[in-house]
C-alpha cells in the first residue's frame, strides 16, 4: 500500500511539473541580478545569484547511470529524473523499513514467548513450592503427634 501511495505521489509530482511554465525570472529577490546570471539564457536561475552569492557558470547537466548525455537537459526532464529518483529511494527505504517491522515484530514475538514461558515456569515453581511447605507443615504436625504419644507411652510407663 505504502509503494502505491509512493508512485501516485511521484505520478502526480511529474505531471504538476509538466504542466507548470518554466520561470524566467526570480520572484523579486535581486532580479536585475538574478535576471542577468541567466544560465545560457534557457530561463534557469539560480537561487544563490537571487542572493548574491556567485554560483557555478555552466549549464544544468545531468548524467544518468547508464552513460552520459550529449549536451544539457531541460529543468523539467531534470526535475522528473529527480522526482524518479527520489520515488525510488523512498521505495528502498519503505521496503527496508518493511522488512525491518518484520524482523522487530519476530522478535517481540520471540521475547513475549520467552516471557510467557518463564511466566509459567515461575508459577509452576511457586505451586511446587507451595506443595512442599505444605507437606513439610502435615510432616511436622505427624512428628510432633507422634512425640506427644510417645511421651504419654514413656510417661505412663
Amino acid at each position: 500500500m505504502l509503494l502505491q501511495n509512493l508512485k501516485g505521489r511521484r505520478d502526480r509530482a511529474v505531471d504538476n511539473v509538466s504542466h507548470r511554465p518554466q520561470q524566467t525570472e526570480s520572484g523579486g529577490h535581486g532580479s536585475t541580478a538574478a535576471s542577468s546570471d541567466l544560465l545560457h539564457n534557457r530561463g534557469e536561475t539560480r537561487p544563490e545569484a537571487a542572493h548574491g552569492i556567485p554560483g557555478p557558470r555552466f549549464p544544468m547537466v545531468h548524467q544518468p547511470r547508464g552513460g552520459s548525455t550529449p549536451g544539457p537537459q531541460p529543468p523539467c526532464s531534470l526535475l522528473q529524473e529527480h522526482t524518479a529518483d527520489i520515488a525510488e529511494q523512498l521505495q528502498r527505504w519503505a521496503e527496508r523499513l518493511e522488512q525491518r517491522e518484520i524482523r522487530l515484530q519476530i522478535q517481540i514475538t520471540l521475547q513475549e514467548n520467552e516471557a510467557r514461558t518463564f511466566r509459567l515456569r515461575q508459577q509452576h515453581g511457586i505451586q511446587d513450592l507451595q506443595d512442599l511447605e505444605q507437606r513439610a507443615s502435615d510432616l511436622q504436625s505427624q512428628i510432633a503427634a507422634q512425640a506427644r504419644r510417645l511421651a504419654l507411652m514413656t510417661g505412663a510407663s
